[in-house]
């Protein structure tokens, strides 16, 4: 197995952190990054290359960012899109958060992709491992619009970006609820726009909500992330299997998904002769 050289963002915790101590593990070669150089210190005493980098900088900025990644190893095979947050809100009331959702979730995300691409053009090979959610389709949760929209728009750009880009693989990961600090009080505190009257009843219910699930979230960071790394890298429970474009973690995710697929072909079902009725008559039918 050759060994692969990873550029890993959002590093300071959570999936990104646990994603570098795995890779490491596997005797890759990794470029661990964050907004602040300094939550990066004791990955880097690991064994990772480190590297300050803000997926909210202007694509310039990202351009000499990414020329700097590829200097520390001469290349880089795999890129890791990990850094985002949940900001959550109400639709009606989540004003600019939105779009800051946005830059960093989505435009930043896709920032990085662009700016890496002359690199990977010029090898004719790469492969771009997204972490999405499985929000980003198939739950609805209250307040919680602005997040999923995001990951959604990240997820279509990168299937989008697929179709058009045959030298780069891709795998886009959807995980469930899993124990990071992304449900922590402080967390759902410090990115909860805040409500009018109207919705405060909702907004106790999303504080009551992390307070329960955190700490009690069904998934294992660590096993998702071993499996991710053995799907990119083609070995352990992923050998000798077709790796999808897409897959989802967790027993909650594939609950979820699994009865909206269903649903959803329960509509088409049900309504099959009226949407095929839709089409132009030709011959009369329809």
């Amino acid at each position: 197995m050759p060994q692969f050289i990873w550029l890993v963002t959002g590093c300071s915790t959570g999936f990104g952190n646990e994603f570098v101590r795995e890779i490491l593990k596997r005797g890759d070669k990794v470029i661990a990054t964050a907004r602040k150089a300094e939550s990066l210190k004791e990955l880097k005493d690991l064994g990772a290359a480190t590297l300050q980098l803000d997926v909210t900088a202007s694509l310039s900025e990202l351009e000499d960012k990414m020329k700097e990644a590829v200097g520390v190893y001469g290349r880089i095979d795999i890129l890791l899109l990990n850094a985002g947050y949940v900001q959550l809100g109400t639709v009606e009331e989540i004003g600019d958060d939105l779009l800051k959702q946005f830059h960093t979730n989505t435009f930043g995300a896709i920032n990085c992709l662009t700016a890496l691409m002359p690199h990977w053009r010029e090898r004719q090979s790469g492969f771009l491992v997204v972490n999405s959610s499985y929000q980003s389709q198939w739950s609805s949760l209250p307040m919680s619009g602005a997040y999923s929209a995001s990951k959604a728009a990240l997820d279509r750009l990168v299937t989008t970006f697929a179709a058009e880009v045959g030298f780069v693989k891709t795998l886009t990961i959807h995980p469930g609820h899993f124990r990071t600090e992304v449900a922590a009080p402080e967390k759902i505190d410090s990115f909860l726009s805040v409500p009018s009257k109207n919705y405060q009843p909702m907004k106790d219910f999303m504080t009551d909500f992390a307070k329960t699930i955190h700490g009690n979230q069904p998934g294992d960071t660590k096993k998702a992330v071993e499996l991710t790394v053995d799907m990119v890298r083609g070995e352990g429970k992923a050998k000798g299997k077709q790796i999808p474009a897409r897959i989802w973690l967790g027993s909650d995710a594939y609950k979820e998904v699994k009865a909206k697929c269903e649903e959803d072909l329960r509509v088409l079902e049900e309504w099959k002769s009226e949407i095929e009725g839709t089409d132009v008559s030709v011959n009369g039918t329809h």
